[in-house]
C-alpha cells in the first residue's frame, strides 16, 4: 500500500507541471553560465560563450572562436566587440529558439526527476529535447530540424546576474544599424538559415515552414532580382511575398 501511494503521489506530481508552467518558469529565470554550442550542417559551428539572463534581457560574451558580444535589453539588441551595433532582426540563439517552440507546442512530452524536468516537443520549428530545473535554468538544448542538428550544453555559474550596462562598461552601444532593416526582414522570415558571400551577393539558404528556399541579396541589380527598399533581391514568389509582408 506504501508503494502504491508513493506511485500515485509522484504521478500526481507529473501531472500537475504544464508546458505552460515551465514557460513561465523559463522565462522568468535569471542565472550566469558558460555554453557551449555546435551546430551539425553544411555550414557547421561551434561556440564557447558566457551567458547572462535576467528574464527576457540577455548579454552573451562569445569567446570563442572568435570574440562578439552581443545584448538584448531595453527593447533593442546590439552586436560587436568594442563597439556595438543595433541589430534590426534582433537575435535569436538555441534557447530562445526551444523557448519559443515550447510555448507554441501542443503536443510537449514532460518527465519530471528530482529538482528537474525532460522536455520532448515538435513544431515547426524542429523537434526539441530540453533538459531543464526548477529554476528555469536549461542544462541541455537539442534541436533537429530537416536534418540540422544543434546541440548546447549549460553550465551554471555561482554569480550573480550583474546590471548589463556595468558589464558592458569600456563598450559603446552604438545607434547605427549592423546592416539594412530590410535584410534583418529577411532574416526573420526563417526557421533556420545559413549565409554565404557570393561575390557581390550574399546567398540565404534555410527552412521556412518546414521548407527549403533561396534567397540571394545584394546592394546592386542583378539578373532576376527585384527592388527591396536599399536592397536588390531574388528568390521564388512564395518567399518574396513573406518578405513584403515581414516589412509591414
Amino acid at each position: 500500500m506504501k508503494k502504491t501511494l508513493v506511485f500515485i503521489l509522484t504521478l500526481t506530481t507529473v501531472l500537475g507541471i504544464t508546458a505552460k508552467d515551465i514557460v513561465k518558469i523559463w522565462k522568468s529565470s535569471s542565472y550566469v553560465a558558460y555554453r557551449f554550442f555546435v551546430e551539425e550542417s553544411d555550414s557547421p559551428k561551434i561556440r564557447y560563450e558566457k551567458v547572462y539572463k535576467k528574464g527576457g534581457d540577455k548579454l552573451v560574451l562569445v569567446l570563442n572562436p572568435k570574440k562578439l558580444v552581443w545584448v538584448r535589453m531595453d527593447g533593442n539588441c546590439w552586436m560587436g566587440n568594442k563597439v556595438l551595433y543595433i541589430v534590426p532582426s534582433g537575435i535569436k540563439d538555441l534557447e530562445d529558439v526551444a523557448l519559443e517552440a515550447l510555448e507554441e507546442s501542443t503536443n510537449a512530452t514532460i518527465v519530471q526527476g528530482e529538482g528537474w524536468y525532460m522536455l520532448e516537443y515538435t513544431t515547426k520549428k524542429g523537434y526539441f529535447k530540453v533538459d531543464i530545473d526548477e529554476s528555469g535554468i536549461p542544462m541541455d538544448i537539442y534541436r533537429k530540424i530537416d536534418g540540422i542538428v544543434m546541440r548546447m550544453d549549460v553550465q551554471p555559474t555561482m554569480e550573480d546576474v550583474k546590471d548589463f550596462r556595468k558589464l558592458l562598461n569600456g563598450r559603446e552601444l552604438s545607434d547605427k544599424l549592423a546592416f539594412p532593416e530590410e535584410l534583418g526582414n529577411i532574416f526573420r522570415i526563417f526557421d533556420w538559415f545559413s549565409m554565404k558571400e557570393k561575390g557581390d551577393k550574399i546567398e540565404i539558404k534555410g527552412i521556412i515552414d518546414e521548407k527549403w528556399h533561396k534567397v540571394e541579396v545584394a546592394f546592386k541589380k542583378f539578373r532576376g532580382c527585384v527592388k527591396y527598399g536599399v536592397l536588390c533581391v531574388k528568390s521564388d514568389p512564395e518567399v518574396l511575398k513573406l518578405i513584403e509582408g515581414s516589412s509591414d
